[in-house]
């Protein structure tokens, strides 16, 4: 499955560093905790189907819920 993602599911502002704008790349290695799904799914309806066992995503305006 290819899902598009925009420019804010992957990366974020960091604040100013030396006065010029820093972005972050939200992707990280974690022991305890999964940074890439929790910013990747910003703004997209997710289904998890138990009984089906089945993960669907789409796209979605979540501001507009």
């Amino acid at each position: 499955m290819n899902i598009p993602l925009s420019f804010k599911n992957y990366f974020a502002f960091g604040g100013k560093i030396n006065g010029d704008d820093v972005l972050c790349l939200m992707i990280g290695k974690s022991a305890t905790t999964t940074l890439i799904g929790s910013i990747m799914q910003m703004d997209f309806q997710v289904l998890y189907d138990l009984n089906k066992s089945v993960l669907s995503m789409q796209p979605t305006d979540c501001s507009k819920l």
